[in-house]
């Protein structure tokens, strides 16, 4: 059974898995339910032009009352302003889905990798190892990150690290041999990277 009252921390408290819904007084549609397990999530009722839905705010725990409250006014604004926030969500997630696609270590797994096996499937896995083992720090960066510039500070660093040349050069060939294939092409920005 549903109960109407001011969402803060002592009605949260209060909540019991047979109330399953707690409306809040002040905020139209921000509301929380409480499961039978006893998890607890914010959600903001919403209808507009013609549509309704249920936005899921978040989890009691990660987020306090208050902080489910600021959310809900913000969304509650958005929505105001004819702002689908389903939408805007979504725009959200596939965005952040596109930035790790294009990243270095994505990028040698599912097209670098499949094009070096069909070319030599010996050698594959160790030059895929040499570019994850010496450019670690590159792999969760998007691709278009990855100038001459920055691998030029990575190359001056290791000669500081006093490694040999033979070595820094492998590990940069092996990079330039890599960005120099747009293989996902035109979804990632790989083409013209030169290294001297």
């Amino acid at each position: 059974m549903a109960i109407k009252a001011k969402i803060t921390t002592s009605s949260i408290k209060k909540l019991k898995p047979s109330d399953k819904r707690l409306t809040d007084t002040e905020i139209r549609g921000f509301h929380a339910r409480i499961h039978a397990s006893g998890n607890i999530h914010y959600y903001l009722y919403y209808k507009t032009h013609g549509r309704e839905g249920n936005f899921k705010i978040g989890s009691h725990g990660q987020l306090t009352p208050s902080e489910a409250r600021e959310i809900a006014k913000v969304k509650s604004g958005e929505l105001a302003r004819g702002i689908d926030i389903q939408k805007s969500r979504l725009d959200e997630r596939q965005e952040t889905e596109r930035q790790r696609a294009n990243q270095l270590g994505k990028y040698l797994v599912e097209h670098y990798k499949p094009w070096l096996e069909a070319r030599n499937a010996k050698t594959a896995d160790r030059i895929i190892q040499t570019i994850q083992s010496g450019f670690a720090d590159f792999l969760k960066t998007p691709l278009s990150e990855i100038t001459a510039r920055k691998v030029e500070q990575w190359r001056n660093q290791k000669v500081k690290a006093q490694m040999g040349k033979a070595t820094i050069n492998h590990y940069v060939n092996s990079l330039k041999g890599a960005m120099s294939r747009p293989l996902c092409q035109p979804s990632c920005p790989v083409g013209n990277f030169a290294i001297n």
